[in-house]
């Protein structure tokens, strides 16, 4: 209620405006496109943010006030966000920066390395995400101002996480939310909800988040981006007829409804995981043709708070699921190669466990030894890695199948240990640390 009549006192003050304040015209079109970025109710008002955008985008290059024009890329540089325009993005993320330490405001020069910072991590650009991330907690710092440092400390955690650091991503992104609690700061509570998300799905506690999830569903029912990371959440804790109802949701008219903004990428990259979960094969269909025009690109959600990773692994599930084995095999691999040009490597322990599973289709020995090593990663970074029963028999030496591929390599020994083991009740913790040691 209190966006609407924000954006209700907005229209009628643009409305109302004599024509002469160029420079008040200007603050008014950026702030209300801004606000249309999360509260847009119809398709008629996302297509007027989107025309108050790229106004407010023209106007802030042509005014000689550079604080003026950085306040107004403040208000719409997210809006602004094109997914299928990567220059565009780098173009609007250079201004703002330029014009933000040209007017000194320490506000805006956080804001505009966090706008910067996560176009960077689109484009795996990680030099410039390590500079900007050091600038924003410095300047965070000298500020003392809660809300910067809480952004700030989302960021470390952001860091954290990329690295497979559960303990210190919790750690920071618990600060940020503390800081964010003690003014009641709606941004703080979004962002951290966008990043503990991905936390609690490396740590394999997304129960302890789906309350949490189903009310942002709720408050948000024109951003599908929070549906699909319900549906996330939903199909992990094996609730598959409640992922596939937010998967529809999501999926009306073959995902027409889903913005093409800088929430597209992140809901499609999440829609595609859960439809992928549940073989889906029409959804992800179109979803590998929607999304493949994107490989290569590393999937960011929020303003830069958690990185989910190359899109190649979501087209490598959704390849796999479409029957193209060899493909998924390709894409997987590639996103292990990005992945780790980033610093990913929370995220690449469930890419190489996803290899092992495509691997098992076409090269079972190989697959073998990469599911194994999936979970040895898995094992030193406290990472929860839940497999698919057709890769279980190569991932994981407790089950009885994993006798099978003992006796393909000629070991009828092996294979009669790990039976034997089982027989007489071993655990499974007890089957790994026994495997592992021999």
């Amino acid at each position: 209620n209190t966006d609407r009549q924000y954006i209700s006192v907005l229209r009628s003050a643009l409305d109302n405006l004599p024509v002469q304040f160029d420079a008040l015209r200007l603050r008014l079109e950026g702030a209300l496109a801004g606000a249309l970025t999360f509260a847009a109710q119809s398709g008629s008002e996302h297509q007027r943010m989107l025309d108050l955008a790229d106004a407010a985008l023209a106007g802030a290059r042509e005014t000689d006030d550079a604080t003026v024009a950085a306040e107004v890329l403040s208000d719409i540089c997210w809006t602004s966000w094109d997914p299928r325009d990567g220059e565009k993005r780098r173009e609007v993320a250079r201004m703002f920066v330029d014009l933000a330490e040209e007017s000194r405001d320490i506000g805006l020069l956080i804001e505009a390395r966090i706008f910067r910072i996560a176009t960077a991590l689109a484009d795996g650009d990680m030099g410039l995400v390590h500079q900007d991330t050091d600038d924003c907690v410095n300047l965070g710092d000298q500020a003392g101002i809660p809300h910067y440092q809480a952004l700030a400390g989302l960021l470390k955690a952001m860091h954290a996480l990329l690295g497979g650091d559960l303990n210190g991503a919790e750690h920071h992104s618990k600060l940020a939310l503390e800081l964010g609690r003690a003014e009641q700061n709606p941004v703080i509570f979004e962002l951290y909800g966008a990043q503990v998300l991905l936390i609690r799905l490396c740590e394999g506690r997304v129960d302890k988040i789906r309350a949490s999830a189903e009310a942002l569903a709720g408050a948000f029912p024109r951003m599908p981006a929070w549906k699909a990371g319900l549906g996330l959440i939903l199909i992990e804790l094996g609730r598959t007829e409640d992922a596939r109802k937010q998967l529809e949701l999501v999926a009306r008219d073959d995902f027409a409804t889903v913005p093409e903004d800088l929430f597209w990428i992140v809901t499609l990259d999440h829609a595609a995981k859960v439809a992928a979960r549940l073989g889906d094969r029409e959804r992800c269909e179109s979803l590998y043709e929607k999304l493949s025009p994107f490989a290569g690109e590393i999937v960011v959600a929020g303003a830069a708070v958690a990185v989910h990773g190359a899109i190649d692994r979501t087209l490598g599930l959704l390849a796999g699921v479409c029957g193209d084995h060899r493909r998924a095999v390709e894409h997987l691999r590639d996103a292990l190669r990005i992945n780790r040009g980033v610093g990913a490597t929370a995220v690449n322990a469930y890419v190489t466990a996803e290899l092992g599973e495509a691997l098992a289709r076409i090269a079972p020995d190989e697959a073998e030894t990469v599911a194994r090593r999936a979970r040895w990663l898995a094992e030193e970074k406290g990472l929860h890695i839940g497999l698919r029963p057709e890769a279980r028999r190569y991932a994981d030496p407790a089950h009885p199948r994993g006798a099978i591929g003992a006796l393909k390599q000629g070991s009828v020994k092996r294979a009669t240990q790990i039976l034997r083991a089982r027989i007489d009740g071993k655990s499974d913790s007890w089957m790994q640390k026994w495997l592992v040691g021999t």
